[in-house]
């Protein structure tokens, strides 16, 4: 478990979120949301025993720019909890079903050939860092991995070499989205460009099984990544650039007309 829970409820939490896992789900799902409630408890309710309805519904409000739909996961997750708690004889308050009204649907965004280009473009210019050897040569393929083969970016994150058969063109998912597995097909010509850029990378990243070599660092770099933003993004570019850069700290990218 990488959260660390404090508050009066930990055992319990740590408790629900081992059954939630044994039942097919992914630790970091029940566990980031609840280590917020945990964190919550300890700054405004430190001495409260139970889950009352005013500790509920004080937790359950929708916070400065959170989405509808992220307050009615989180909701949904204090639900379960809460469930769960009376489950094993403890009194706990149980959040309506509706509270947090209902999802907003998805709009997703569809990039222009000039936002595009101006994207890739700027990733195949990324300046080399000290303290992340290759990024100029594995982040360009990072992006073009999610965009030609449709990966998501945890997916295209975690993906290890005996996951990649450049061979045939294909990546194997393992655990993506609802605990699932997948096999993904990539276009050819995406194969070569992979081969020729991740080879230039292999002579001195023994001992690394990420499929993508960037060595993790400081997650401050994210702030001159984020100064360096221009127009070419829009806000869901910079979505994603974000996810990635959380974990593969890209360091700051400069996004410009070529």
């Amino acid at each position: 478990m990488k959260y660390l829970f404090k508050s009066l409820f930990a055992q319990d939490i740590l408790a629900y979120i081992d059954l939630r896992c044994s039942l097919g789900n992914k630790e970091d799902t029940f566990g980031r949301r609840l280590h917020s409630f945990d964190e919550f408890c300890m700054e405004h309710y430190p001495d409260t025993l139970l889950l009352t309805q005013e500790l509920a519904e004080s937790w359950c409000t929708l916070r400065p720019d959170e989405k509808e739909n992220t307050l009615k996961l989180r909701t949904n997750i204090l639900r379960g909890f809460a469930k769960y708690l009376n489950s094993i004889g403890k009194s706990a308050y149980i959040i309506p079903e509706g509270f947090a009204g209902k999802s907003v649907p998805y709009m997703p965004y569809l990039y222009t050939a000039t936002e595009l280009k101006s994207f890739f473009y700027g990733a195949d210019h990324l300046p080399p860092h000290s303290l992340s050897p290759y990024r100029e040569y594995i982040i360009p393929v990072l992006f073009r991995t999610l965009y030609c083969c449709g990966l998501r970016p945890q997916e295209g994150r975690l993906l290890k070499q005996q996951d990649v058969n450049l061979d045939i063109g294909t990546f194997y998912i393992v655990d993506s989205k609802k605990t699932k597995t997948a096999l993904w097909q990539c276009p050819r010509i995406y194969i070569t460009y992979v081969e020729n850029t991740t080879s230039s990378c292999k002579q001195n990243s023994r001992g690394v099984n990420s499929f993508f070599k960037i060595r993790m660092v400081d997650h401050l770099l994210l702030l001159g990544f984020r100064n360096n933003f221009s127009n070419a993004g829009k806000l869901q570019t910079l979505h994603l650039l974000q996810i990635i850069s959380r974990e593969f700290t890209t360091g700051a990218i400069t996004f410009r007309q070529k």
